[in-house]
């Protein structure tokens, strides 16, 4: 599926995460993958449904909690993306330092919602 995606083909990368899901409800990295989608797509319940159930299944998994925040900033779940900003901010371990770096590198989109949609 990532494959895919990197060769701009979109939908069939969607078709198999999708096949992913069916055949193992929890596996984080295509719920991440379908919630990418659903941000993309506007869809930012559907998104926020998705990245939570990739967080639930892998709590370690920061790019879900990430994407989380971003979709519930933009859907009007302002109190709990502020949440999910600060926890994703606090963290001082190596993997929440990597994720710090990352959001800093794509301008950070989670920050970016909330300014505009949570006053």
């Amino acid at each position: 599926g990532l494959i895919l995606v990197s060769s701009e083909r979109a939908q069939e990368s969607r078709a198999l995460f999708e096949r992913s899901v069916e055949l193992d409800p929890r596996y984080s990295p295509a719920l991440n993958a379908l919630g990418n989608f659903a941000l993309m797509d506007g869809r930012f319940p559907v998104a926020a449904a998705y990245y939570r159930r990739s967080f639930e299944a892998q709590p370690a998994n920061l790019d879900a909690l990430y994407g989380l925040g971003n979709a519930l900033a933009r859907s009007g779940g302002c109190e709990e993306a502020r949440r999910i900003q600060d926890r994703l901010w606090a963290g001082s371990d190596a993997e929440s330092r990597a994720m710090q770096a990352k959001i800093r590198a794509i301008g950070d989109p989670l920050r970016g919602a909330l300014l505009r949609n949570c006053r």
